[in-house]
């Protein structure tokens, strides 16, 4: 809409200048001629008018390649797939097999039937993430076989080939295929890639810590179903089997499925528009029919479109270079006016000879609409070669990013993106010209050739008096509906536009120095002051918008402050050089013609001040990002240097055995290895936040869905006296934070909490749980409930990695009272390991990597993974700052 918006108003700039360029032939030859008759002004002026189109592109051309990369993976690992249903167990969340009932319950025509025609396919699937390992024939070794190379999640998929005729709106290339016979199996070329396989070669698939060995029988492309990735970020490629081998694979009946896979009608891209309708319906049949079942439904496409929901990468560099795009128009602004200084006589000679102010607007506007055209050209072509630029640096990024599905971003510059950006560019810097060439055009005749300075206004003008009291009327509405609505957004920014005209207003009939150096004053006072009302906090740490809006504001009411008192300036100076009598002179006159020309200065000022507060800010977070995360780097290690996690398909009991059990490891590396149990608890005397949705709001719902959930933990007596978490509040008998740990492990009527349960929370009902206070615990799988009194509450980790959250218990009494409502049984849900000072971390976690390989179970150095996220997102600031300089050169 925005585009079509901005390509019709740049198409109706044009058409009524041509029009209007007919019937002024004299305006159009004079406003031609002075293009050509000042070189080096019009090379000025349409560096200066390219900034805004530059930018523009630049960012235009990151949205194209975000969204054409996000639709590569689609096309790649997704395909006609929309939605993925799967049954879990309630407690557990494990996956649950689907019986033919199910299955039944959500068919092609009862899905059709319910979203009146928005499904094209529903496929029954048996998938899961598995380590595959590539495997020689080896006689010698107990399982017939060596391991070559492998890759601890790849997504296993098996189905019925002749469903796939009946699938999506396109047929499947996969259609055209034989299913896989027994034993062998199709894999994709992103697999083949890293396993180095090709047909003939085996492959190992490990389930509940079995292998079973499969042929390669051909390697296909990463298109849709043939590059199927459950987990988008971590899968790293696909093995196909007939839909029989991966039910005996997988432990499930020949009548038994895990999931069922269904496509919305219209295409890879434009059928995920449906996903929303069609999930409703799904849910609303699978939990009619089956409401004890706990019924799981993912759009993984729709995420993975939205980028996760939140702004693109292109929605970012285009916000953030808005500093940039303004100022470039101040830029154009000074150029214009400082091009008119320069014609003042030529233009009090025109107007005394035969032109009207309207011929002379006129005259103007038709010279800037050829600066701004071939600064619309030249901005749009440079624009996309930065936009280039800025891919090739974030592609660098996303290579070094294990954890990212993708190798790099697809240069993508669509013709439309140049058009736009152009067009918008066009827009910018002749609507620009325009007001800039109405503004000169008020020149005394008499004044101007005469070359003398123009008197100052008596009073305020008539359209001043008109639109500054309705803009201030205006956003004295807008700061009440701000108040009234509990907007953070509109309580800033209308305070702020109120300020700034009153002020003008006032000056027009005070003094304008008292008024609008009053006025900034305000402005950056209530900024300042702001963050003390809860909606404006509340704005400024969900994201950086009103903080850029502020910079903004704070900004243009310094300029206000300067600008009218650049004479007190001058006097300060005349103070402090009056001693240095060759310098005196030479410094009083480079501030004495600021002085005169406030406006000049305030621009020039601006237009400085807002690339600078940009690159500033841009650089200052990076700092302090670094800095938190130094600060924070301990505390969510914990005193800890890798952690294992163990998976749901391949469970770890005893970690130290399948370490010594391998090659890879010199266990004396290690200097301890600790479980830590992990499962589902629910706090009775805490009521979760009612959904936003109304309709979920009616929902009937069970007693115990009502009460706030979290995970317990169960630690044991070295994870206790090896850790190195802050408590925030202990009970007064301990007289250190590990006593307090040691007597948790020791006491099983007590219990550690999480910063989560600080009385601030919502999601858990501001509960507030502190040092001898009872808590009751819910085990949702039997229905038990205990009671533990606090011995501390954590204190609050800031980064996202963290180990240990919700209740902390000793271990024994984890088994005794929450063990059925562990997802991992009584195997670990991970293992905190310490190893010897001498060792180092990163060669180490590979190592752990290659020995647990064939259990796919996880491994996270703490320390490389909190510095690696530091490093990727400095890289993305100094491109952030590399942008936003190119204003600021080309300001120079």
């Amino acid at each position: 809409m925005v585009t079509y918006i901005i390509l019709g108003l740049a198409a109706l700039c044009v058409v009524l200048l041509v029009l209007s360029m007919l019937f002024t032939p004299v305006q159009r030859s004079i406003g031609f001629a002075n293009v050509t008759r000042h070189k080096w002004n019009s090379a000025l002026v349409v560096a200066g008018s390219m900034v805004g189109t530059t930018l523009i592109a630049g960012s235009l051309v990151m949205v194209d390649t975000s969204e054409r990369a996000l639709q590569d993976a689609a096309f790649a690992h997704l395909g006609e797939i929309d939605i993925t249903v799967r049954a879990l167990k309630e407690v557990t969340f494990q996956i649950d097999p689907l019986t033919p009932e199910m299955v039944a319950t959500i068919s092609l025509d009862a899905l059709n039937e319910a979203t009146e025609g928005q499904v094209d396919g529903v496929m029954t699937a048996v998938e899961r993430d598995l380590p595959v390992v590539k495997v020689e024939t080896e006689p010698n070794s107990p399982l017939g076989f060596r391991p070559v190379l492998a890759e601890p999640e790849v997504t296993v998929l098996g189905l019925d080939f002749a469903s796939l005729k009946d699938f999506g709106s396109s047929e499947s290339p996969l259609a055209a295929l034989a299913p896989p016979v027994s034993g062998q199996a199709y894999v994709s070329l992103s697999l083949a890639d890293e396993l180095e396989l090709a047909a003939g070669d085996d492959i190992a698939v490990y389930y509940q810590n079995e292998p079973s060995i499969y042929r390669v029988a051909q390697v296909l492309e990463d298109d849709g179903i043939s590059g199927r990735r459950i987990d988008q970020d971590d899968s790293t490629g696909t093995v196909l089997l007939s839909l029989s081998d991966a039910q005996s694979l997988m432990e499930l009946e020949s009548d038994q499925v895990n999931a069922v896979l269904i496509s919305n009608v219209g295409g890879v891209i434009e059928g995920n528009d449906a996903t929303d309708s069609v999930e409703e319906a799904t849910r609303d049949l699978l939990e009619d029919a089956w409401p004890d079942t706990v019924w799981a439904l993912r759009h993984d496409k729709q995420n993975a479109l939205s980028e996760g929901g939140g702004p693109s990468t292109g929605d970012i560099f285009l916000m953030v270079s808005s500093f940039a795009i303004l100022a470039g128009v101040m830029l154009i602004i000074n150029i214009y006016a400082m091009l008119a200084e320069e014609r003042r006589t030529e233009m009090g000679i025109m107007r005394a000879v035969a032109f009207s102010r309207q011929q002379l607007v006129m005259t103007f506007a038709y010279e800037g609409f050829v600066y701004s055209a071939v600064a619309s050209v030249i901005g749009a072509i440079i624009g996309a070669a930065l936009g280039a630029l800025i891919v090739t640096g974030l592609s660098e990024i996303i290579a070094q990013d294990q954890s990212s599905s993708l190798e790099g971003l697809p240069l993508t510059i669509k013709p439309s993106t140049l058009l736009v950006s152009g067009a918008a560019g066009l827009l910018i810097s002749f609507i620009t010209v325009f007001i800039t060439s109405v503004r000169i055009s008020r020149l005394n005749i008499v004044m101007a050739i005469r070359d003398l300075s123009e008197p100052e206004g008596s009073g305020p003008g008539k359209w001043q008096l008109f639109v500054l009291p309705v803009v201030f009327v205006l956003a004295a509405l807008l700061t009440a509906f701000g108040f009234s609505s509990a907007n953070g957004y509109f309580q800033y920014i209308g305070p702020c536009i109120m300020l700034i005209s009153g002020a003008a207003v006032a000056g027009r009939f005070l003094s304008p120095r008292l008024a609008l150096t009053l006025g900034g004053a305000a402005i950056i006072a209530y900024s300042f002051l702001a963050d003390r009302l809860e909606e404006v906090k509340i704005m400024i740490d969900e994201g950086p918008g009103l903080f850029f809006i502020s910079g903004i504001f704070m900004l243009l009411a310094g300029m206000m402050i300067i600008a009218f008192n650049l004479s007190v300036v001058l006097w300060i100076v005349r103070l402090g050089s009056s001693g240095l009598k060759r310098l005196e002179p030479i410094v009083q006159i480079a501030i004495a013609y600021p002085a005169i020309n406030r406006m000049r200065t305030a621009f020039t000022m601006g237009m400085f001040g807002l690339v600078l507060f940009g690159v500033t800010l841009l650089t200052m977070y990076g700092g302090l990002l670094d800095g938190f995360i130094t600060a924070n780097l301990e505390k969510a290690a914990g005193g800890f240097d890798v952690v294992v996690y163990n998976t749901s398909s391949n469970r770890i009991v005893d970690l130290e055995s399948e370490i010594q059990a391998s090659d890879e490891v010199d266990a004396t590396q290690i200097a301890s290895i600790m479980p830590v149990h992990r499962a589902l608890v629910k706090f009775p005397d805490f009521e979760r936040p009612a959904p936003d949705d109304p309709d979920e709001t009616d929902e009937e719902q069970s007693e115990d869905d009502k009460y706030v959930e979290d995970s317990i933990h169960g630690i044991v007596a070295d994870f206790a006296a090896q850790q190195k978490y802050t408590l925030e509040v202990r009970m007064d008998q301990f007289a250190t934070d590990v006593d307090a740990w040691n007597a948790v492990v020791a006491d099983p009527s007590l219990a550690l909490v999480s910063a989560r349960y600080d009385g601030t929370n919502e999601n858990a009902d501001n509960a507030e749980l502190n040092p001898g206070d009872t808590v009751r615990l819910l085990n949702p799988a039997t229905g038990d409930i205990v009671e533990k009194t606090v011995a501390g509450r954590l204190e609050t980790i800031e980064v996202g990695f963290n180990v240990l959250w919700g209740v902390i218990v000793g271990a024994d009494a984890f088994q005794q009272e929450f063990s059925e409502s562990s997802s991992r049984g009584d195997a670990p849900r991970l293992f905190v390991m310490n190893v010897n000072d001498d060792v180092n971390l990163a060669d180490f976690g590979k190592d752990i990597e290659k020995a647990l390989i064939s259990t796919g179970a996880p491994v996270r150095v703490v320390r490389e993974v909190l510095t690696d996220e530091l490093e990727e997102v400095s890289t993305f600031l100094r491109i952030f700052q590399g942008f936003l300089a190119f204003g600021l050169i080309v300001g120079v």
